[in-house]
């Protein structure tokens, strides 16, 4: 899986992106690393850039998480996005992206194929 990701970010069709910090007088300060992909919906006729991975290595304030959406969200819009879409369950980035306005009333929702086709064929039987 990790080399599909590498490959991914290699051939362009996933970028990584990098978060830091710089302060005055200071090294920059390396805090974190974000993959996005863009996706297109056909029967919608969207095109939406996905946060495939974000990720902190340290401890990140809000305000550079908000950041980042910032530029993310430039981003985006420079590529004719409609949206920005995620999956998380971090309660700290829910909080900071329902005050960013975003849209968390959806509930992310994955079956392992195998598994699910196993349980309804001993449920239908």
């Amino acid at each position: 899986r990790l080399n599909r990701i590498l490959s991914s970010a290699l051939c362009g069709t996933t970028e990584v992106w990098a978060e830091y910090v710089k302060e005055e007088g200071k090294p920059s300060k390396f805090e974190g690393i974000v993959l996005t992909q863009f996706l297109y919906d056909e029967p919608s006729n969207t095109r939406n850039l996905l946060i495939y991975v974000l990720y902190g290595y340290v401890p990140i304030s809000q305000g550079s998480w908000a950041r980042s959406l910032g530029v993310l969200a430039k981003y985006a819009k420079e590529k004719k996005c409609d949206k920005i879409v995620a999956y998380s369950s971090i309660p700290q980035v829910i909080n900071l992206v329902n005050r960013l306005g975003a849209d968390t009333d959806y509930t992310f929702i994955s079956f392992n194929v195998n598994e699910i086709v196993q349980k309804i064929n001993d449920l239908t039987e």
